[in-house]
């Protein structure tokens, strides 16, 4: 690795006859391949190479995108996260293949998410009374005959290419909807969401519901609102969160006023999610506890 005219070089490796280069930048660099066979006076040395200058001629190419097997995509990582990947997320081609592949994995979580909900983090079983045992704290413990505390399992998504773009949700869904097939494909991987058994105790990145970028960027479509319907009975038995109170039901309630669908939208889904003027505070980063 060296510089050259203030763009760095990167010797990237000799294949077959093949020298493969890199310049410029190292998150976005320019990539060239050299054929040494076909270069009559390339130096032998260090020291020829000094003395005789031999520009060399280089052809541009792209590097194939990596490729991650389809299984392998279907593991979250420890913290939930599981990663798909296509060729350019900026084009409308590779959201499309996105959308496809988010929709073809989801069925597949089922076995690798297991027991989503957590293993128990207590587990106490009393013991039977002993006449010495005194105090309130050893009265309590002898009414216990079970008790487990679970936390809700973890699960979201990140976007990326073989160029070293990188989306969140957020970035994703915000495009991923304004493609032809867009909302029927997010409506169709959240009624696959919803088909998980795990569904009833997920959370997504930072707490949020999962899915909840790809539901919000549905709200404005009102043949959608079926799906949302099923979303949020789902989303029923994890607490309430502000995102959707604040988000998601605001554009619903906003853009769909007075239609058959939001009616059948409101009929469908449980408290609080079909309450106009439920509110809900969301606590920003910097706000006390």
């Amino acid at each position: 690795m060296s510089h050259y005219g203030g763009d760095l070089v990167m010797i990237k490796g000799v294949n077959q006859g093949r020298l493969w280069l890199a310049f410029g930048d190292l998150d976005e660099p320019s990539h060239y391949s050299v054929d040494i066979d076909s270069q009559a006076a390339v130096p032998q040395s260090l020291l020829a190479a000094e003395q005789q200058k031999c520009p060399l001629n280089c052809r541009s190419y792209q590097p194939k995108p990596l490729q991650i097997p389809s299984q392998l995509q279907a593991e979250p990582c420890p913290s939930g996260r599981v990663t798909l990947y296509c060729e350019d997320l900026t084009s409308n081609q590779g959201r499309l293949q996105l959308l496809q592949q988010l929709l073809a994995v989801l069925p597949k979580l089922e076995q690798t998410l297991g027991e989503a909900c957590g293993a128990p983090l207590a587990s106490v079983t009393a013991r039977a009374p002993v006449a010495t045992r005194a105090g309130w704290l050893d009265r309590l413990k002898q009414k216990i005959t079970h008790s487990a505390v679970t936390e809700p399992g973890r699960l979201w998504f990140a976007f990326v290419d073989g160029l070293g773009n990188r989306h969140s949700e957020y970035d994703f869904f915000h495009y991923a909807v304004r493609l032809e097939q867009g909302p029927e494909l997010i409506a169709a991987i959240l009624a696959a969401y919803c088909r998980l058994p795990q569904a009833r105790c997920l959370l997504g990145a930072k707490g949020q519901p999962v899915l909840a970028e790809a539901a919000l960027a549905l709200s404005q479509h009102r043949q959608a609102l079926p799906q949302l319907a099923d979303y949020f009975n789902v989303l029923s038995a994890l607490p309430v969160h502000p995102f959707h109170i604040n988000r998601t039901l605001k554009v619903i309630f906003a853009e769909h006023q007075g239609s058959q669908e939001l009616a059948a939208f409101l009929a469908a889904v449980p408290s609080p999610y079909n309450d106009p003027e439920f509110k809900l505070a969301e606590k920003g980063d910097y706000d006390d506890e």
